[in-house]
């Protein structure tokens, strides 16, 4: 994986995003980052068929690694929420978020290291910031009115958790 970087971009941008240094805190500062105020499902500027096709890019790059089809959604399903799609594993569930270009694995935390690594790695070459699971569960403490005290910062960019 390549040198992380510490500088963020802006939230509403839909432009590459620089990913964060590995340090907790860096990675928090991200999240605050990419928060917006005022809206709770996508960033003023989202581009919901733009990030389907980049989504669309990584399944397919990570199933050419993997050497097998991936059972993920994406779409219609989902357009309620702060993210835009997912990818099935057995015991895990990766998420990909409205919000700058982070993926996370959102459920059952369990994939080998062989697919983590693959998975890290297709993920930086197509320009997404994947946000460590032990983040997810930290009480949200952004700048979203609409976010309610006992959401996290989980729930506020990869949905119900």
């Amino acid at each position: 994986m390549s040198s992380p970087s510490t500088v963020f971009m802006q939230p509403q941008s839909t432009e590459t995003h620089r990913r964060p240094s590995s340090a907790p805190d860096t990675y928090l500062a991200y999240l605050r980052d990419q928060d917006d105020p005022m809206r709770w499902v996508a960033p003023r500027m989202f581009d919901r068929c733009a990030e389907l096709r980049r989504f669309q890019r990584f399944v397919t790059s990570l199933e050419a690694r993997l050497g097998r089809k991936l059972d993920h959604e994406l779409g219609s399903g989902l357009d309620e929420g702060a993210f835009h799609a997912e990818v099935f594993f057995a015991g895990a569930v990766i998420r990909f978020s409205n919000f700058g270009r982070m993926i996370a694995v959102v459920r059952g935390e369990v994939l080998s290291t062989r697919v983590r690594l693959l998975v890290d790695q297709v993920a930086d070459e197509q320009g997404y910031v994947v946000i460590p699971e032990s983040l997810l569960s930290l009480p949200y403490s952004g700048t979203n009115g609409l976010v309610s005290s006992k959401e996290t910062w989980g729930s506020r960019f990869f949905g119900g958790l």
